[in-house]
């Protein structure tokens, strides 16, 4: 059996990923199984991923375990989570779970399980800060409205980028003074004043490190893709991972995946200044430097302060 878990941050690009393996028929894919919807009884969404689950879940003996967006700050998952995700794993020969929320609880929240595949994708920094400050979403007149007032007030304001609940995480951590920000030269304090593009980009340095140090020291399979290189070449990233899973033959549909469209804001020279104030290596943060090599390269030397 071969289990491959896609990890990353909201808005990193794991759906898209995860939806191009789905095309396999061979494969059994599970979306986000520790959404808080299915453990509160909602099996409905707009990507129709309680499909899956559904055909599985009445077999099995165990039940939607949630992870509330605050508990992304956690290190450490209980009994039910660990149970709930071994069940889905064991439910298949080969199981893909896309997972968000479990950057601080790897790899303890596989622990015993054999045959493991981790694949982390990561969008560049400047662009996964951008997408949480100017969310992408239907158009309509007040739509229109909120994101003129977000472009106007991109580097500025401290707030109004809750849509994936990481204002109130970030604000959570700064107030922990969670052991994520030791990877950033400023203290928490400092942190606290500035501007939600600086915290959201401190964020990302962080968890992604912290994740990425995890998987790599785990005793199990790691790789590293970023959305870049995905969407300007699937099929190779493809070949990596199934090479990596084992996988003799794929019938991966490529067509969906479309090139990755550059977001707000994210040509200003800003990041770098920022990036430096942080202590990330400007390489990985400014135009074209967000291959997985440099930003896993990056990972493994991070310092912390």
């Amino acid at each position: 059996m071969t289990h491959v878990l896609i990890h990353g941050l909201r808005r990193s690009g794991t759906t898209i990923l995860w939806e191009t393996l789905r095309s396999d028929r061979s494969l059994r894919c599970y979306d986000e199984p520790f959404h808080p919807r299915f453990t509160a009884g909602q099996r409905d969404n707009h990507k129709g991923t309680w499909t899956e689950l559904a055909e599985d879940v009445s077999k099995l003996l165990v039940q939607p375990v949630p992870i509330h967006p605050l508990d992304e700050l956690d290190c450490g998952s209980s009994q039910a989570q660990i149970d709930w995700l071994a069940a889905l794993m064991a439910a298949r020969d080969r199981v893909v779970i896309d997972l968000v929320r479990c950057w601080n609880r790897m790899p303890t929240l596989v622990a015993g399980s054999d045959d493991v595949i981790n694949v982390q994708i990561l969008r560049d920094p400047a662009n996964w800060a951008a997408a949480q400050l100017v969310p992408t979403a239907p158009p309509s007149i007040k739509r229109r409205l909120t994101n003129l007032y977000r472009r106007e007030t991109f580097f500025s304001r401290k707030g109004y980028y809750d849509g994936y609940q990481y204002q109130q995480i970030i604000e959570a951590a700064i107030n922990r003074d969670h052991p994520l920000f030791r990877f950033s030269r400023p203290t928490v304090d400092e942190l606290r004043r500035a501007p939600a593009y600086i915290r959201l980009l401190a964020f990302w340095w962080g968890a992604n490190t912290t994740l990425a140090r995890s998987l790599m020291a785990a005793n199990q399979t790691y790789v590293a893709v970023s959305l870049s290189e995905f969407s300007t070449n699937p099929k190779q990233q493809i070949a990596r991972i199934a090479a990596a899973a084992g996988w003799s033959n794929t019938h991966v549909d490529v067509g969906a995946v479309r090139v990755a469209r550059e977001s707000f804001g994210t040509t200003s020279p800003l990041w770098k200044s920022a990036a430096q104030w942080l202590a990330i290596p400007v390489d990985i943060v400014t135009e074209g430097g967000g291959t997985a090599a440099r930003m896993v390269d990056a990972f493994r030397r991070a310092e912390q302060y």
